[in-house]
């Protein structure tokens, strides 16, 4: 066996691809994954992203990991770890054969995982939460399948998820001789898509893609390029103005965007007590043209600094571009000469019909939201 060679192909249709879970190790049910898909989402199935949970056993194992693939070999590899302070690593890496993954940041490639949270609970068990696009277009990522089944492996060790050292354990590794035929799952079953996006020009290297989806939220879609971040803020002027700010490096690493609250002319936004923006998603083109995608709610229920968009009355709206992050912003080189308003026009409710279509597998257990939650049982064969 190699570093990292537990096969698990998702091998049962699931009852909706809103979200489910994947018990990795018939021994442990703790030891599990949980997706959901970040629903509705756009018109486009490969821009949409999945919200991935990884929870394993810390007192066992420091770094824990799964990956799409069907071996080590040409394997997109998310590994994660929470070191003694509580701090969490997640990293982006690629797998070309039975050895350590390579960080794609290493080969050329960028991180493409967004790290959302991460948890350790009193039982020694911890969780990271991450989103991660279907396709990011990146050359050492795997695509997530759109429109079929997708497969998975996964691993557990000492180490950290930036110096791993040799797995402790894996599990499931299908075996057609024994009758082992592994999971895989189809993530998109059930996808239900947003209206396509509105558009709003800005300058003529910055532009807004936004959707007002059914759940009152906000999607909105930064795009722009020459500048490293944009923002837009919820006002006439700076003073006063709730201020969405994001941000991503040429090459597609350290995405970010930030919640603000404009005090004054001339004086970077502060960072508001209450983070109420959800980043869903940034690439950058060949070409250097940059997407960002936030979530955020029509109320946020932050009275104090952010501001209530409505849909049947238009929001004015500030908006600038400079150098620097998100987080550490440089005075802005470009913003708005003139006024700008917006009309937040809601789409319609798009509709979602689940259905099933399961297969038995050996091993493994299941559950799957359908309204409820069902729970399917996938116990080994006793031939």
């Amino acid at each position: 066996m190699g570093f990292f060679l537990v096969l698990i192909l998702l091998l049962c249709q699931l009852v909706s691809s809103q979200n489910g879970t994947i018990y990795l190790d018939e021994d442990d049910d703790k030891h599990v994954v949980t997706w959901s898909l970040l629903l509705p989402g756009p018109s486009n199935k490969n821009d949409a992203s999945i919200r991935f949970t990884l929870t394993w056993n810390r007192t066992l194992s420091d770094w824990a990991a799964f990956a799409i693939g069907y071996g080590m070999s040409n394997a997109d590899v998310f590994m994660m770890s929470i070191d003694s302070n509580l701090n969490p690593t997640l990293v982006d890496r690629y797998s070309k054969a039975h050895e350590v993954p390579a960080l794609d940041t290493s080969i050329g490639g960028k991180n493409d995982l967004i790290l959302e949270s991460s948890t350790v609970w009193s039982n020694g068990y911890a969780s990271v939460t991450f989103l991660r696009k279907a396709v990011t277009g990146d050359t050492y990522d795997l695509p997530i399948n759109v429109s079929g089944l997708t497969g998975l492996i996964w691993a557990y060790g000492p180490g950290t998820a930036l110096n791993p050292s040799q797995h402790i354990q894996e599990g499931g590794d299908p075996d057609p001789a024994e009758g082992e035929p592994g999971i895989s799952a189809n993530f998109f079953v059930n996808y239900t898509s947003s209206d396509s996006p509105q558009t709003f020009q800005l300058d003529t290297q910055y532009s807004l893609e936004w959707v007002v989806l059914p759940t009152n939220e906000l999607r909105l879609t930064f795009i722009w390029s020459n500048t490293n971040w944009a923002a837009i803020g919820f006002g006439k002027v700076m003073a006063g103005s709730d201020i969405i700010m994001v941000s991503v490096n040429d090459d597609g690493n350290n995405a970010m965007a930030k919640d603000r609250y404009g005090t004054s002319s001339g004086v970077v936004p502060v960072l508001d007590n209450s983070n109420d923006i959800k980043l869903e998603s940034a690439t950058v083109s060949s070409s250097g043209v940059k997407r960002v995608t936030i979530r955020r709610a029509l109320n946020t229920g932050d009275t104090t600094q952010d501001a209530v968009l409505s849909t049947t009355t238009p929001t004015n709206i500030i908006w600038a571009q400079g150098p620097g992050t998100a987080m550490s912003p440089q005075q802005h080189t470009n913003r708005n000469s003139q006024d700008v308003s917006i009309q937040w026009t809601p789409s319609p409710s798009p509709t979602n019909n689940p259905t099933s279509n399961s297969t038995k597998s050996n091993g493994l257990k299941l559950t799957i939201p359908l309204g409820g939650f069902i729970t399917i049982f996938l116990l080994y064969s006793l031939s």
